[in-house]
């Protein structure tokens, strides 16, 4: 073969074998033989920590609150434990001190846009820093007592660990299968609620809940997007987006 066409064989070759590599675990990405895969990997998300773990972890989230179909949830960075948990009556003196030090916070939490309320607390362990050996891994067990005291959801994840998507994705369905849903009868009657057309493709607000309303345009029955005017504007454009796909999918 010629000079010329030898390194475009070479090129060719390593492009095949990296199609063949397996992910195991979102924290594969951070061995140095998976450098460039990493870049690509977060050049489309923000960057939430110096820690190239965290922001794979931000990403994973994202990524899994959008394939579950969960617009309502939002993913907060470094929230201060003692700002999550105001009523320290509960604790023992070790476990105030260290929920009440202004460093001590939860790497994410996933909450609920319009509530607030916290849904999930999710920890990231690297090895070196969070090994049983070590002081770290002490005020991991302190944490893990608060979160377990104060019935808040939580996981844990080590970057030596795998199938972290299929864990958070089976968590998130787990807790939010039992967020209890307004029915549209004890809906506040006098708010504005969404409803959407599918023949005009527009969104109408209408007062009360759970009406058969028609569309001003067309006169077809309007479908109720089973969501407050107020808390449809808090949404981002995906999560808005996200719900007229449910509601479209769930009407075909």
């Amino acid at each position: 073969r010629s000079l010329i066409s030898f390194p475009i064989c070479l090129c060719r070759a390593r492009q095949y074998r990296w199609s063949q590599i397996i992910i195991n675990s979102v924290f594969d990405y951070l061995y140095s033989q998976y450098t460039q895969m990493l870049g690509d990997k977060l050049k489309n998300s923000p960057s939430v920590s110096e820690y190239a773990s965290e922001n794979l972890m931000y990403s994973l989230l994202q990524e899994v609150i959008t394939e579950c179909g969960y617009p309502e949830l939002k993913v907060l960075c470094h929230v201060s434990l003692r700002n999550i948990i105001g009523d320290v009556s509960r604790m023992d003196e070790d476990e105030k001190k260290y929920a009440l030090h202004p460093c001590t916070h939860i790497d994410f939490s996933v909450i609920n846009r319009v509530t607030k309320k916290l849904i999930l607390a999710v920890e990231v362990d690297g090895y070196k820093y969070h090994n049983k050996e070590t002081r770290q891994a002490e005020r991991d067990l302190l944490k893990n007592q608060i979160f377990e005291k104060y019935s808040i959801p939580y996981l844990r994840f080590s970057t030596t660990g795998s199938n972290e998507k299929e864990i958070l994705a089976s968590k998130l369905k787990s807790l939010m299968s039992v967020v209890p849903q307004l029915k549209a009868e004890d809906r506040p009657r006098t708010e504005k609620y969404r409803y959407y057309c599918f023949e005009c493709k527009k969104q109408f607000k209408v007062t009360g809940a759970g009406k058969k309303a028609k569309c001003p345009q067309c006169n077809r029955i309007l479908h109720d997007l089973k969501i407050s005017d107020a808390e449809y504007e808090a949404l981002d454009k995906r999560g808005k987006a996200e719900i007229i796909k449910r509601l479209a999918d769930g009407n075909e």
